[in-house]
């Protein structure tokens, strides 16, 4: 469901995964995510495509990741979040640690910081 509210809220988001897997494509087509980067290697690389895509700088975008291929990206990225089960040589490089866990409702827990800081209403832009 965050997914779909970022959307909604005029925020694109993106997939990048270190390694290829169905079960990420299957995943990412569910979401309606467009943006779906899965490769082995940097997870730099992805991000400056979309960078570069939106017509962004690396400080107008979120990244949220929890383990060492993330950091690359963790600190170029404007807020960097990551779990409360990441390393904490993770942990350094970031802004917010979410409280839930990954799979558990982190992403919805930091869609929804992003809409409060925004001055959005996460239940107005659910399904009507």
């Amino acid at each position: 469901m965050a997914v779909y509210i970022a959307r909604r809220a005029g925020i694109p988001t993106a997939l990048i995964s270190g390694r290829r897997s169905t079960a990420t494509t299957a995943r990412a087509k569910e979401l309606g995510i467009k943006d779906l980067y899965q490769r082995k290697g940097s997870k730099k690389i992805a991000f400056e495509k979309l960078l570069k895509k939106y017509k962004l700088l690396p400080q107008q975008v979120a990244f949220m990741g929890d383990d060492v291929i993330d950091i690359s990206v963790l600190r170029l990225a404007g807020v960097a979040v990551t779990v409360p089960h990441a390393p904490d040589y993770v942990k350094q490089y970031v802004d917010i640690i979410t409280i839930r866990e990954a799979g558990m409702g982190a992403a919805r827990e930091f869609v929804d910081m992003v809409l409060v800081a925004k001055g959005l209403d996460p239940v107005e832009l659910t399904y009507k």
